[in-house]
């Protein structure tokens, strides 16, 4: 259940930042410093951010699952018969 929930939330925060940066880049006056503050703290492409942080999580995530199923065997690759 884990899996899809991370996958659909990253396909849906990857769908909605562009749009995000365009209502910031479209705003005609300087936003608060909180505001600001508020962007850079989770939506700017850094990995310090919360969208960074979670496509870090996310990234870790998989290749966990990767070394996991790799050493059990079940990756796509490992299914393979051998030529």
């Amino acid at each position: 259940r884990v899996q899809p929930y991370l996958a659909q939330t990253h396909q849906q925060m990857r769908d909605i930042a562009p749009a995000l940066e365009r209502l910031w880049s479209a705003q005609q006056v300087a936003p608060p410093p909180s505001v600001a503050e508020f962007r850079q703290a989770t939506w700017m492409d850094d990995e310090r951010s919360l969208r960074g942080r979670l496509d870090a999580a996310i990234l870790a995530h998989a290749k966990a699952w990767q070394r996991v199923l790799g050493d059990c065997g079940l990756t796509p690759d490992a299914a393979r018969p051998q030529s």
